[in-house]
């Protein structure tokens, strides 16, 4: 190999990187905890193993057109939710400074691919700080890449990468009637993804219709309420004032999520907090 396992292995300190990388998660997590989102968040660092076999292809170097590894630190976020995919990627712009642009799923109107969005960030200096590993001698960045995905999509991309884009048989693995039936299995995801908001959108407004004003909040927003409920004030209230419930119905979820993370009093999502954001 072009580095040596154990050079690195001794220079790195690999298990401070993983420690930034734990730290890392936990930032995320606190942060979109604050918000009500649900999710699941993965971190791994690599190995000096991985970090030598990446480093062989070809374009990495200290080069002026070279390229340098950005994923040394990894984070995958999963949401359960597709539009909440969009409002993660926003809360991580607004917290991390981004390298480049997203990458993500370039598909046609007529093909299928797993839905992935990835991004790459600088570590924050107070973290690069504490770290006294050398990577100098290596052509990698001070940066992190984070992966998001939906519930729905996070099972099949490990299948997908390992069996289908890694394979070490090249072409010869895949056959093209396979291939088309894989996607099928895609475009299913893809609506299950799609369905699950339809349904849940439908449900908020057959409560809202009822007046059952806390289902429809429930329904609406999709967050990970805490267990008191709306209380009796403002279940009045609404029923004097339609209007107003009208208003509260047709905000937008991800103003809403956002006003939350602006109210840094709170710990847990509550119904009544719901309401104090959205005035």
């Amino acid at each position: 190999m072009k580095y040596n396992v154990d050079e690195i292995q001794k220079n790195m300190h690999i298990r401070q990187v993983e420690g930034i990388g734990d730290r890392l998660e936990e930032d995320i997590r606190n942060i979109l905890n604050r918000a009500g989102i649900y999710f699941r968040i993965f971190s791994r660092a690599k190995t000096p193993f991985s970090i030598a076999q990446k480093l062989e292809k070809p374009g990495y170097g200290f080069g002026e057109h070279d390229k340098k590894m950005q994923d040394l630190i990894g984070l995958r976020v999963v949401v359960y939710y597709q539009d909440d995919m969009d409002i993660v990627r926003t809360i991580l712009e607004k917290t991390f400074r981004q390298v480049g642009e997203w990458s993500k799923t370039d598909n046609t109107e007529e093909e299928f691919k797993a839905s992935k969005l990835n991004g790459v960030f600088w570590v924050p200096e107070e973290y690069q700080r504490v770290y006294n590993g050398d990577i100098s001698f290596l052509p990698i960045d001070a940066t992190f890449e984070v992966q998001l995905r939906t519930i729905s999509f996070e099972g099949w991309h490990e299948i997908e990468h390992d069996m289908r884009y890694k394979s070490p048989y090249g072409d010869d693995f895949w056959r093209e009637d396979l291939s088309r039936t894989l996607n099928s299995v895609l475009a299913n995801l893809e609506l299950c993804d799609w369905t699950t908001l339809n349904v849940f959108e439908k449900l908020a407004r057959y409560h809202y219709e009822e007046g059952n004003w806390e289902m429809m909040i429930k329904g609406r927003f999709r967050l990970r309420f805490a267990g008191k409920p709306l209380s009796q004030e403002l279940v009045d209230f609404f029923n004097e004032n339609h209007e107003v419930v009208r208003c509260m119905y047709h905000c937008s979820r991800a103003d809403v999520l956002y006003a939350l993370l602006n109210d840094v009093n709170h710990e847990d999502i509550t119904f009544d907090l719901l309401v104090k954001v959205m005035n």
